[in-house]
């Protein structure tokens, strides 16, 4: 057996591989994540200017007008399927890899606070409303603010409320004598996810560096070696 191949099963072998692995997959769930957060900021860019907002309110722009909503409204569903998904592989991934010990018992207090998070709680079950009872469409308010024009893309309360299936988002639902603005509502939720996301990293990172880094020894080992041999 050659170096090469030694090098390889010790990599596999490794603690700080199988870390690598942890990492990776958490990494890959968050990227459909963030990606989908993204795209529906770009798309929402377009409409920041009184030009655009103009233009997209145009009483002659009906049709461009409605499409704007129900591709707000697919960018919507993207987020809410992903956001899904990253909870549940999150969830279904750390608490296993690290149980009976510190970050495992750190991740549930942090957990639990999204948990019972208003907001993290209506996202949630904005994904159930879409999924078993109707698509959440964006609706669209203009507004002259001392002025200047202002566009906001909602939610319809009173349609929200029309379901009775709201467990976990009634209370941010109960009370509001306005619409849900999607922009605030979205922000403030990729925000608290992102930061939890990047505790979380920075956790496993710290508490596996001498592992990960043994890993990364061996790695570096074997590239050179692969680059040795394919420079030859």
């Amino acid at each position: 057996m050659d170096r090469t191949e030694i090098l390889v099963r010790e990599i596999r072998a490794s603690a700080g591989f199988r870390v690598q692995n942890e990492l990776e997959l958490l990494s890959d769930n968050f990227y459909a994540f963030d990606i989908n957060y993204k795209h529906w900021k770009k798309y929402l860019s377009n409409f920041k200017n009184t030009e655009s907002l103009l233009k997209l309110w145009d009483q002659k722009n009906r049709a461009g007008f409605m499409l704007t909503l129900n591709e707000l409204t697919r960018l919507l569903l993207n987020f809410l399927a992903s956001a899904t998904s990253l909870v549940s592989v999150t969830r279904n991934s750390v608490p296993i890899w690290y149980q009976h010990t510190d970050f495992a018992k750190e991740y549930e207090v942090k957990k639990e606070k999204l948990a019972k998070d208003d907001e993290c709680r209506f996202i949630e079950d904005l994904r159930n409303y879409s999924q078993h009872h109707r698509l959440p469409f964006a609706r669209g308010k203009m507004q002259l603010r001392t002025n200047e024009l202002t566009g906001q893309f909602v939610l319809n309360r009173n349609m929200l409320n029309s379901w009775d299936g709201w467990a976990k988002g009634k209370t941010f639902l109960k009370g509001r004598n306005e619409d849900v603005d999607l922009e605030s509502l979205i922000d403030s939720y990729y925000n608290k996810i992102l930061d939890f996301h990047k505790w979380i990293f920075a956790r496993i990172q710290e508490i596996n560096s001498e592992e990960i880094r043994k890993t990364e020894v061996l790695q570096e080992e074997l590239e050179n070696l692969l680059n040795k041999i394919f420079d030859s």
